[in-house]
């Protein structure tokens, strides 16, 4: 059915449909990626893949997937200098810029090299976000003894995607990183808004909205992932421009790239609430409609606010005294 599509496609002309181009020069080299060239692939699903590789310029081998990172590279990097958060929320926002970049490096080169970069800065950057927002109520110690248990399991994952290369492993962890990233947003919430009733309708609409962007995206990435040879071909029949519709792929990177930048900006935005006085002002600024970002006013000095502790310096609560007194920061404490 595909072929006699493709040969009633192929008999037809438009001023405004361009081929793709396989015959450009493979800059660096053989792919080597283990996501794209699978082992066990059959031989003419691998060369289908080749023919929609470098058909725009011989430098970048999958040139939507590419160039569609420039958006969570702009919001990672538009997070990290808006926040007016702790070190731990500007990483957060930074390392999934750095994400970003990672993911560009692979899509352009198609190398297995880059697409270690690629998988496993995913899982750094998320475990860099839940350390962001499990060390708020903890003590310096009890913050490092969480941070080096993170990164100790999310190595120990790490080194087995190295040795035993898995894509639906990979993808399982990831997911559920993220998952614990919002039960845990969801957690701080019910706090925040004992605080600051206010600012229940904001988190919603943050956290929903971050939501179906994630369940968009991952519909998409299983969507190419087990239709690829089908997507291909369609591709080929319609050429471009329409076929950059079919990438799925860098849909994902766009849907995901707002996804996690409103996870971010929603515990950014719970984190400064459950910290600053009664009388301080957050504002949850929206540019452009869709790019928020969380501005305090009346603050003096915002650099107290450099790691997330309580303000008994991370002691437990007192006998006849509740978690949630400790969860403020008064201001003899910023002093």
């Amino acid at each position: 059915m595909i072929t006699d599509f493709e040969e009633i496609l192929a008999n037809q002309t438009t001023e405004l449909r361009w081929s793709y181009n396989p015959s450009l020069p493979l800059i660096w080299g053989p792919p080597t990626s283990t996501t794209k060239y699978q082992l066990q692939a059959p031989q003419y699903l691998y060369n289908l893949a080749k023919t929609i590789d470098y058909y725009i310029t011989p430098y970048i081998a999958e040139f939507i997937n590419t160039v569609s990172n420039i958006l969570p590279i702009y919001l990672g990097l538009y997070g990290t200098f808006k926040t007016p958060g702790s070190i731990a929320t500007q990483l957060s926002y930074l390392s999934s810029a750095g994400v970003a970049f990672g993911s560009c490096f692979f899509h352009a080169t198609l190398k297995h090299e880059m697409e270690l970069v690629d998988g496993l800065s995913m899982l750094y950057s998320t475990a860099v976000a839940i350390f962001s927002v499990f060390s708020i109520h903890l003590s310096t110690v009890g913050s490092a003894v969480l941070a080096v248990g993170i990164f100790t399991l999310v190595t120990a994952v790490s080194i087995g995607q190295y040795a035993y290369p898995n894509p639906t492993l990979h993808g399982i962890c990831f997911g559920g990183m993220v998952l614990m990233f919002l039960g845990r947003c969801i957690q701080l919430r019910r706090r925040v808004v004992k605080l600051r009733p206010e600012m229940d309708g904001p988190l919603v609409r943050l956290l929903g909205i971050g939501s179906v962007m994630w369940i968009v995206g991952a519909v998409m990435w299983w969507a190419d992932w087990w239709a690829c040879e089908y997507l291909i071909r369609w591709r080929r029949c319609v050429g471009l421009p329409v076929g950059f519709m079919a990438e799925l792929h860098g849909w994902w990177h766009i849907t995901t790239a707002f996804g996690a930048y409103y996870y971010l900006v929603a515990a950014d935005y719970l984190m400064v609430g459950l910290m600053v006085e009664p009388d301080e002002k957050i504002e949850l600024r929206w540019s452009m409609g869709v790019v928020p970002d969380v501005m305090v006013s009346q603050l003096k000095d915002t650099r107290w606010y450099k790691v997330a502790v309580c303000s008994r310096g991370g002691k437990t609560p007192g006998q006849g005294e509740s978690e949630d007194a400790l969860w403020h920061v008064t201001a003899a404490s910023r002093d």
